[in-house]
C-alpha cells in the first residue's frame, strides 16, 4: 500500500483526503491519505521522508524549497513532493489544476488586464500560466518586493482590471481580500483560489458587479489529479 498525506499548518478544514480517497477507490489505487498539520516543518521531516510522496499547502509551499534534495519546476513554490529513495523531489501542480479549471470554464484571458492579489505559493504558480495565456498581469501584495519578484507590481488608482485572482487567504474568516481603492468597474470574472467557504466575500462582491465567478474547489481537484500523475509514474 502507498501512503501519501498533505503538509501545512491550521488545515484540519482540508478535503483533499476526500478527493484523494475518492479517486484512489475510482482508479483502483491501494493507497491512503493523511493529513500532517504541523507548525514546525522540520520536526516532521522524517516522517515525511517514510511517505511515498506529499502535497504541501500553507503555510509551507515555498519554505519545503529549503529541505528538497531536487526541484523538478521552474515555480518559486512546490505543493507536490515526490519520495524517491528517501530523497525529496518538488514538483508544481497548482497551476496545471488552475488552467485546467480554467479552460474548462472556457474563461479567455489573452489580451485582459489581470490582477493577482497576493504573491506566496499559489500566486506564484498561477502567475506564469495566466501570463502565457497572453494577459497584462498585475501583482499586489503587502510586500512589494515579493510582487516585484512576480511581476508588475499593480498601480491600483491607474488599473482597472478585468480579472481578478485572489491568491491570498484572505477570505477563510469571511474577511474580504480586495485592497482598498481598487476599480472594478470593468470587471467580467472573478476567481478565488479558496473553496470554503465557497462564496468569499470577494466573490459576492465581484457578483454584485455582475461578474461571472469560480472558487478553487475545481482547481483543488485538478491539482490533486495531477499529483497523484507524478507520484505514481
Amino acid at each position: 500500500m502507498k501512503k501519501f498525506g498533505l503538509l501545512g499548518h491550521n488545515i484540519s478544514y482540508s478535503i483533499s483526503p476526500k478527493i484523494h480517497t475518492e479517486y484512489y477507490k475510482a482508479n483502483g489505487i491501494d493507497a491512503v491519505y493523511e493529513l500532517i498539520d504541523t507548525p514546525d516543518l522540520a520536526s516532521v521531516l522524517d516522517k515525511l521522508k517514510a511517505l511515498n510522496g506529499f502535497n504541501v499547502t500553507q503555510p509551507y509551499k515555498q519554505e519545503i524549497l529549503h529541505y528538497l534534495d531536487e526541484i523538478r519546476t521552474t515555480v518559486n513554490a512546490v505543493n507536490t513532493v515526490k519520495v524517491i529513495d528517501g530523497k525529496l523531489v518538488g514538483y508544481n501542480t497548482d497551476g496545471a489544476g488552475f488552467l485546467a479549471h480554467i479552460k474548462e470554464l472556457k474563461i479567455k484571458l489573452k489580451d485582459k488586464d489581470v490582477l493577482i492579489l497576493g504573491a506566496g505559493g499559489a500566486a506564484a504558480a498561477i502567475v506564469p500560466k495566466v501570463t502565457n495565456e497572453g494577459a497584462k498581469v498585475y501583482v499586489h501584495n503587502r510586500n512589494i518586493e515579493k510582487a516585484r519578484a512576480l511581476g508588475t507590481v499593480a498601480d491600483l488608482p491607474k488599473l482597472s482590471p478585468q480579472v481578478v485572482i485572489n491568491c491570498t487567504t484572505l477570505g477563510f474568516n469571511n474577511e474580504s481580500c480586495l485592497p482598498v481603492g481598487v476599480d472594478l468597474s470593468r470587471l467580467e470574472f472573478a476567481y478565488d483560489t479558496i473553496y470554503n467557504p465557497p462564496e468569499t466575500p470577494f466573490l459576492k462582491t465581484a457578483k454584485k458587479q455582475g461578474a461571472d465567478t469560480a472558487n478553487g474547489y475545481r482547481m483543488l481537484e485538478c491539482q490533486a489529479y495531477e499529483a497523484i500523475k507524478v507520484w505514481l509514474e
